[in-house]
């Protein structure tokens, strides 16, 4: 087999291609016969989900009564039907579909049956929870309508969206013939609540959290509802025909970044064709935009084609890194692929293959290990990326490879972290790290020079480019003038590639071991200082939009409640002589609110230990200890409690909390996804506009940017997104 980062065996083989898929949140799921596996990349060796797949009773249509089984009109053959169940495909659907902000998982089955799964977020165990059947779904719908076409809206009734969930489009190819692959989600769906609300639900990205004080054990499986004003117009469906009848094998949709009413549809062939063709949105057509023979057979064989100004053009496939010491040709493989996915960041892709028993121990191997899910690196050869000519390559470096790879690596690894710029795309940037993590190991020295590239690009505009001097001199009024997600970029590159050997970073302490090291302390504390001042003053900001609101009195209820404001005021005054000037005016305004503060947010500068009651005074927005302030109480008996990273507040101990697996802090309190997406410093933009502290709240922490995740057992699959 092809070098690789790492791989995995499989207990059962799959049974049709693209049985293999890469979710946005960090999650591969793979189709080998009647069980679904979905694996953690991160932690291939520690717990798995299961969807184990179960016979059903096909659909009543065409079937013929018994009685009517010897009518001369009827053919006398007898058909059997396979009724052992096996998955065909597997599609992710986006972020914000499942609890916890996760994703939800379709699974295709051979008989054409679509089903729904969600994590077991609530049920402790290893097989995902089945949500939704769509094609029931559809067959009940039909039902209504007699089977009958319909030239208006499409909609399901609601009985049925009471329960589930549908797609919103299955792809079919000429003649009406099923491709059988599950198209892409796109409507989110609503928790619908059961039984009375304590409070309202705080607002999750697409999704709505129940917070109901009951706890997480209530009952879950009937939580999730369709928006019931969500249609789906006809017109918008369309369906692609050509002059070929060979079947479809597989389908691909992509949507590019620009132009944005624009979709990309790749189909490929059981004789070997691959077409492409665009869909524009705007104006509901499509069109075929290019077309090419492939192959000419199905081998084992893994070919890659670039989509370059509508036209496609093959190239290599290849892998290779430093630590390999070697150029691995994927164009043939030795095992039987079942396909292929890319990662989130497009430096790795997973390919699923299926073992050679005669290659394999009878007793020990070959009864467990039926497939095996590799791993790849592919970000040392071209994948339609400019090359950045000014990384530096010593002679040393290119002996372990060529300054050509070398140059690709940095070409795509620059690339990849330039495309989380945007805050429109999730952080999920695990390839990206376990590539830098490698580099650190095997190429110090060309690692350092691409990320001094790096953070210097971050911090540079058109008109002038940032030194790493000037950067570090000047880093404190720079970093006010970037966006959020810059600065939650940095953290991630400096806690878990930069920083990541050292336990606890300190500019200039013990833990400094090297000048670069010291560079990299001093950029983290200054981006976390930066996001917790733009934290402390969107909170306040928020306090005086509402302020305005009630003295106008125009109602407030859909704006965001903001909480930890006296805790926040205190961190303020410890740090007054280090703030901005603007965060300094703005803290003398609420402080000249005085008793008006209590109407508008939550202001309680008391605070109690969970565990003892004792007092809790404010030192640290980190952490807290109980018992501080009073001299009898000895140290030993002190309670050490966690704050919200977001407010400030103390940590709950008795409703469950966010977590971040970067930073390993924890939030209490959600904070609005304009936060997350503001180009600049709250200090710098119009407190008064409304929609700043309208928008849904977001599980992301406040000082990484990546989704946050509630604390589960270690028994459980969790997702890592760094």
């Amino acid at each position: 087999m092809a070098p690789h980062y790492q791989a995995t065996t499989l207990i059962a083989s799959p049974s049709y291609p693209n049985a293999i898929t890469w979710s946005s949140e960090n999650l591969v799921a793979v189709a080998s016969g009647h069980i679904v596996t979905i694996l953690n990349p991160a932690a291939l060796d520690g717990p798995r989900g299961l969807v184990v797949l179960v016979p059903s009773n096909p659909f009543p249509i065409g079937a013929v009564n018994r009685e009517d089984l010897f009518e001369p009109c009827l053919v006398p053959t007898c058909l059997s039907r396979d009724t052992e169940p096996c998955a065909r495909s597997v599609s992710w659907s986006q972020q914000g579909f499942a609890p916890n902000s996760g994703c939800l998982l379709a699974v295709c089955s051979g008989d054409g049956r679509v089903n729904l799964y969600r994590p077991p977020i609530f049920e402790f165990g290893d097989n995902w929870v089945k949500v939704a059947d769509i094609s029931q779904l559809l067959f009940n719908y039909y039902q209504i309508i007699n089977f009958r076409e319909d030239d208006g809206p499409i909609s399901f009734p609601q009985e049925a969206a009471n329960n589930e969930q549908a797609p919103q489009e299955k792809l079919n190819s000429e003649h009406g013939q099923d491709t059988g692959y599950a198209g892409e989600l796109q409507e989110p769906l609503s928790c619908k609540v059961l039984g009375r609300r304590k409070r309202k639900p705080t607002r999750v990205e697409s999704y709505v959290y129940d917070e109901d004080e009951d706890g997480v054990g209530a009952s879950k499986d009937a939580d999730f509802s369709p928006n019931p004003c969500s249609r789906l117009s006809k017109g918008f469906m369309k369906k692609v025909t050509t002059n070929s009848s060979a079947p479809v094998s597989s389908i691909s949709l992509s949507a590019p970044a620009q132009p944005q009413d624009e979709v990309n549809l790749a189909i490929g062939r059981v004789s070997g064709s691959l077409e492409t063709w665009k869909l524009d949105l705007c104006n509901n057509k499509i069109e075929n935009s290019s077309a090419c023979h492939a192959h000419d057979r199905v081998d084992n064989s893994a070919r890659c084609w670039i989509l370059e100004k509508n036209q496609l053009e093959e190239v290599p496939v290849y892998t290779n890194f430093p630590e390999l010491k070697e150029s691995t040709d994927l164009s043939v493989v030795s095992d039987r692929c079942f396909g292929l996915t890319l990662a989130p960041g497009e430096l790795i892709i997973a390919v699923v293959r299926s073992l050679d028993p005669n290659m394999l121990d009878p007793m020990y191997q070959a009864r467990t290990q039926k497939a095996v899910v590799e791993f790849i690196w592919i970000g040392g050869q071209f994948l339609g990326i400019a090359l950045h000519k000014n990384i530096h390559i010593s002679s040393q470096q290119s002996v372990m490879l060529s300054e050509t790879n070398f140059l690709w690596w940095g070409s795509n690894i620059l690339w990849s972290l330039k495309k989380y710029e945007k805050g429109e795309t999730g952080l999920v940037l695990w390839d990206v790290i376990a590539t830098l993590q490698v580099l650190k190991k095997s190429s110090p020295i060309f690692l350092e020079t691409l990320l001094h590239n790096w953070v210097s690009d971050l911090f540079s505009d058109d008109q002038q480019r940032v030194s790493l001097d000037i950067l570090y001199q000047s880093r404190n009024d720079m970093m006010s003038k970037v966006s959020s997600r810059k600065l939650h970029l940095l953290n991630i590159i400096c806690r878990k590639v930069m920083l990541s050997d050292n336990a606890q970073y300190s500019p200039g302490g013990e833990n400094s071991t090297s000048v670069s090291t010291d560079l990299w302390n001093n950029l983290l504390v200054s981006s976390e200082r930066e996001l917790r001042e733009r934290l402390v003053a969107f909170t306040f900001a928020a306090v005086l939009n509402r302020l305005s609101y009630f003295q106008k009195g125009t109602c407030a209820e859909n704006m965001w409640f903001p909480v930890g404001v006296a805790q926040m005021y205190s961190w303020l005054s410890m740090n007054n002589g280090k703030v901005h000037n603007q965060l300094k005016s703005l803290c003398s305004t609420i402080k000249g609110l005085q008793s008006r503060i209590a109407s508008v947010c939550e202001y309680s500068v008391e605070e109690s230990c969970t565990y003892c009651s004792a007092s809790v005074h404010f030192e640290s927005p980190d952490v807290a200890l109980c018992g501080s302030g009073d001299p009898v109480t000895s140290p030993a008996e002190r309670h050490k409690l966690s704050r919200c990273m977001a407010s400030m507040r103390l940590s709950s101990v008795l409703q469950p909390v966010w977590y971040c697996v970067c930073c390993e802090g924890m939030v209490d309190k959600l904070v609005p996804g304009t936060f997350f997406t503001m180009t600049t410093s709250p200090l710098q933009v119009n407190h008064d506009d409304e929609l700043l502290y309208s928008a849904p709240v977001v599980p992301l922490c406040p000082f990484c940017g990546i989704l946050l995740q509630r604390l589960m057992p270690e028994f459980l699959l969790s997702v890592s997104p760094v």
